[in-house]
């Protein structure tokens, strides 16, 4: 049966971030029969429509409250949530999200660490379901990398937009420390969402002894970016937390070893790598020395490599994920 679905998405929808790739993915994606309709914000949202998809940063927005009186069932994606994030669980912000969860009808959370941060805010299991992020066939170029040889200097590459909890500068300072083996860094990413941070990371890197091997690009386009993993040989997630890691999955379906920490759901992206690619949240000294130990062992990067494709196998394509929430909201919007 068709139904009308309402998507509320926050105001800074032209930015691409992980929430916003993953929002305006799951719209295309999504089965053609029903009506779809977009806002940015709560006064726009049809009462009249069978469900509302909301992402995660309208949580603590006031018109929420006055919304949900006469609104049909929201379904809340928890693309990021202070309460999910080991990092800010005591904070304020957590304490205020965890005060309105219970006005949502059904919970999306794209890893099974997401949900089990929600699980403990006495929300029924059969109101969360796991619709982690899908992938588009582009990506999955991972045959033609896994079969070049590593040759230096190694392309390093790392996409992220210039915040403080992506750590581009204690990353930057890393890599100092790793000069005796050759690199190229190149780091794409929005630079709008956090001016001052964004500025002092390019002002980091000017003054760094290894500012001649660091690229620092804006954002960039989906093409470009695909462009960008068929040129490296080695991905950096330096992370403070991630909810799943779209990044991640691009960069595995594209045959290219990631390396990061063991943070939020990156465990569960990066599957029967995990072990190898990831070290202790934080711990910049074990990444230099992965990092090492990929660039310095063919054999080893090769093998990371054809085992990416592989984990990336498991990976939905976005008209899957699409499905998996379209009948999850059939479910619970009732």
């Amino acid at each position: 049966m068709p139904m009308h679905i309402h998507f509320c998405n926050p105001d800074i929808a032209e930015h691409p971030t992980g929430g916003n790739r993953y929002n305006t993915a799951l719209r295309t994606a999504w089965p053609p029969n029903d009506t779809l309709t977009t806002g940015t914000a709560w006064a726009d949202a049809p009462a009249e429509a069978d469900a509302w998809i909301v992402d995660s940063l309208l949580l603590r927005d006031d018109g929420l409250l006055d919304a949900w009186a006469t609104g049909p069932p929201a379904m809340l994606v928890a693309h990021y949530l202070h309460l999910t994030d080991p990092n800010e669980a005591d904070s304020r912000a957590a304490q205020e999200e965890a005060d309105r969860l219970s006005l949502f009808g059904g919970y999306v959370a794209p890893s099974r660490f997401v949900k089990q941060q929600l699980s403990p805010h006495d929300i029924a299991p059969r109101r969360m379901v796991v619709a982690p992020p899908g992938l588009d066939h582009a990506f999955r170029t991972g045959r033609n990398a896994a079969e070049t040889a590593l040759v230096p200097p190694a392309h390093l590459l790392t996409v992220a937009n210039r915040l403080p909890n992506k750590q581009l500068i204690p990353c930057l300072h890393m890599l100092e420390a790793l000069r005796d083996v050759p690199w190229q860094w190149h780091v794409i990413g929005d630079e709008t969402l956090d001016p001052e941070h964004a500025a002092a990371f390019r002002e980091a890197v000017a003054a760094s002894s290894v500012s001649d091997r660091v690229h620092v690009q804006g954002a960039a386009s989906e093409q470009d970016v695909r462009a960008a993993y068929a040129r490296a040989d080695v991905v950096l997630c330096p992370s403070r937390f991630e909810t799943s890691g779209m990044v991640a999955r691009e960069a595995l379906a594209a045959g290219v070893p990631v390396l990061g920490f063991r943070v939020g759901g990156l465990p569960e992206t990066l599957g029967a790598l995990s072990a190898t690619c990831l070290v202790p949240a934080g711990d910049f000294a074990a990444l230099r020395m992965r990092l090492q130990e990929v660039l310095t062992t063919p054999r080893l990067h090769t093998q990371i490599a054809w085992q990416a494709v592989r984990v990336s196998r498991g990976t939905p394509c976005w008209v899957e994920t699409a499905w998996r929430i379209r009948q999850f909201v059939q479910q619970v919007a009732v």
